[in-house]
């Protein structure tokens, strides 16, 4: 269909799934769900994109959990499960070392995105404000790309940006768990989850969630104060 990666049509297939679940999160009932993850293994097939399974995978199970169970305690185990991930894949391109057996087996797992990542922050460290990556990302002999959104936005946008978008998300996790907003958490854990294997998800104009953070943390002004 014209995308430039298998990655990047799934998650545009996720991302027509998320906001369906979104939009009609009420509605959606077992069969709903039996349908898409259907179709979810059928685009598996079709462009072998592992990162869009799983990450599809984990939606259902967050999907799942928040609408049928009723205690809101799901909620902050929830935001504990992805803080801790949001956590790992920061650190982990950090202290990545080939020598180390079980690093060496997630780093294949993930295609090698734990030594990429980890090739720019000895080659290039961590900046306030970030830095250009722009020629060495995109030069022809490369062989070390930046997929881990978190890996990118502290290498290539900066600690400071990094630290806005982590704090941000404290915040709007803690907003949404308040509230008991549910549909709110998905789209959190959604795209938390699924920086830690891609970087699209620190771009605003792909992530959703993150125009949150400049609405009062609510649907409150967005919405005029109802579930609409």
């Amino acid at each position: 269909l014209g995308m430039g990666h298998p990655n990047v049509f799934s998650l545009f297939c996720n991302l027509i799934f998320l906001h369906l679940a979104y939009l009609f999160y009420d509605k959606i009932t077992i069969k709903h769900l039996a349908i898409c993850s259907v179709i979810a293994g059928i685009l598996y097939v079709a462009c072998q994109s592992r990162t869009g399974l799983l990450t599809y995978m984990i939606t259902l199970i967050f999907f799942v959990v928040f609408k049928y169970t009723k205690q809101r305690k799901v909620l902050l185990i929830s935001s504990i499960i992805v803080s801790v991930l949001a956590l790992l894949f920061s650190l982990l391109p950090i202290i990545y070392s080939p020598y180390n057996n079980v690093m060496v087996q997630v780093n294949s797992f993930f295609t090698g995105r734990l030594s990429q990542a980890h090739y720019y922050y000895v080659n290039y460290g961590i900046k306030i404000f970030g830095q250009s990556l722009f020629e060495e990302l995109n030069a022809s002999y490369t062989q070390n790309i930046l997929d881990i959104g978190y890996s990118r936005m502290y290498l290539y946008n900066g600690l400071a940006y990094y630290l806005a978008v982590i704090i941000g998300y404290v915040l709007l996790m803690k907003s949404a768990i308040k509230k008991n907003d549910r549909k709110l958490m998905l789209l959190i854990c959604f795209f938390l989850v699924y920086m830690c294997s891609e970087n699209p998800g620190t771009y605003i104009f792909f992530n959703i969630s993150m125009l949150y953070f400049f609405s009062g943390t609510g649907r409150k002004r967005i919405g005029g104060g109802n579930d609409s």
